[in-house]
């Protein structure tokens, strides 16, 4: 394989984009149906394509591509917050807002057997036995976004006791 000359691009598109363009959906079934991510994904790829194949975007004959992706919702729901999914949008998790006592009281999760930690693994399993691979990630979210999310009024207290829990470890 020769050497590369050039840095390779990538561009993303938001789900507002996807859905206004191409009326693509990013509500619940897309992120806990693995079909239903699959159709959207080929559909995406080949709208790529036709809009910018130009350029190298998109694929006009695309391939099932079992992906796995979470956004950054899987600890937020871990910890409890209420998960919000909108055709047109990323999933979003609603601030739990505790209080500093109600923070102090929070148990370390078993993060691989909550929800929806669980869901994502057997998702992973069925796309293996279907495809044999899977592609993709789980985001988990920063220590700040899941401090946000946790204790969202005032969130500096939390990140400290959560480093501080980290470090004692």
């Amino acid at each position: 394989m020769a050497p590369r000359n050039s840095i390779p691009l990538a561009a993303g598109f938001y789900p507002d984009w996807w859905h206004k363009q191409y009326g693509i959906s990013f509500d619940k079934k897309y992120y806990f149906d693995p079909e239903t991510r699959i159709e959207a994904r080929l559909a995406m790829d080949k709208a790529l394509h036709q809009r910018f194949g130009d350029v190298g975007m998109g694929d006009p004959d695309p391939q099932p591509r079992p992906m796995i992706t979470a956004g950054m919702i899987t600890l937020p729901a871990v910890f409890g917050c209420e998960i919000v999914y909108q055709n047109d949008a990323l999933p979003w998790a609603i601030p739990l807002n505790l209080s500093d006592d109600e923070v102090m009281k929070l148990d370390v999760p078993d993060v691989l057997h909550s929800w929806p930690m669980t869901e994502w693994m057997r998702q992973i399993d069925y796309l293996k036995e279907k495809f044999g691979t899977v592609v993709g990630d789980i985001n988990t979210t920063g220590i700040q976004n899941l401090a946000l999310k946790i204790r969202a009024i005032s969130f500096t207290s939390i990140t400290s006791r959560i480093r501080t829990s980290a470090i004692i470890s």
